[in-house]
């Protein structure tokens, strides 16, 4: 019930900010770009940290967050935007206060499915393209055959979850429990939140605090898609 209304919250903020699988160009002019996460520091404000750029950004009034806003009150954790910097990058330095933010797309993102065993169906998707992990989240980058109406609902039926660890790879799995129907070939995108510990954590071997994340998935024609990201130890307890 829990997961139903969060992804119909989803599927409303999606349908207002505008959800597109390839990037706007609207975010030209911006000094950064980046696939971004929203949180709160240690001492609980709120900043947004960029996947690639590890920067921390935090807002110089109040509205620049708007357009990341629900109706709770609460802020959308993942989008892919761009910034405006009230200074100037320098080398070296981490942190910077922005004037203005564009959200070029929202992320879809949910949690990691700790129930596996109440999965039934398991229904080949096209192809696992690329994943990376920042920030507590695993990045999902996969194409499907879905029909245009069903793509922002496709979530609901999406899961992923641990399935074992072994040296020091933590292998994940990405399955769909609903059959593919035979719409258009959409290249999707979706964010899971690491669960913040799981008995397999501690069955992992880092390799200079070092691990890696595998996601498998089952392929169209039942076939074994795989990909793989590095992550750091230390970020699965924090």
């Amino acid at each position: 019930m829990k997961k139903m209304k969060f992804v119909a919250a989803l599927v409303a903020f999606l349908s207002v900010i505008g959800f597109s699988s390839c990037m706007n160009d609207g975010d030209s002019g911006y000094d950064l770009t980046d696939y971004m996460t929203v949180t709160k520091d240690d001492l609980g404000k709120v900043c947004l940290i960029g996947d690639f750029t590890g920067l921390t950004f935090y807002p110089a009034n109040s509205t620049v967050l708007n357009s990341l806003q629900l109706s709770t009150g609460n802020y959308y954790k993942r989008a892919y935007a761009g910034v405006k910097l009230v200074e100037e990058l320098t080398q070296g330095k981490k942190s910077y206060f922005i004037s203005d933010l564009y959200v070029s797309y929202a992320i879809p993102y949910m949690a990691f499915n700790t129930r596996k065993d109440t999965l039934t169906g398991d229904y080949g998707l096209g192809m696992l393209n690329k994943t990376w992990a920042r920030t507590g989240f695993v990045n999902v980058d996969f194409n499907v055959n879905v029909e245009t109406k069903n793509v922002n609902t496709f979530y609901n039926d999406l899961h992923m979850y641990v399935t074992r660890a072994s040296q020091d790879t933590l292998y994940t799995k990405l399955r769909y429990v609903k059959p593919t129907d035979a719409g258009q070939n959409y290249t999707l995108f979706v964010s899971f939140n690491l669960p913040k510990d799981c008995m397999e954590y501690n069955q992992l071997v880092p390799k200079n605090d070092s691990i890696i994340i595998n996601v498998e998935s089952e392929g169209k024609w039942g076939e074994k898609l795989q990909v793989s990201t590095p992550y750091c130890y230390s970020d699965l307890r924090n």
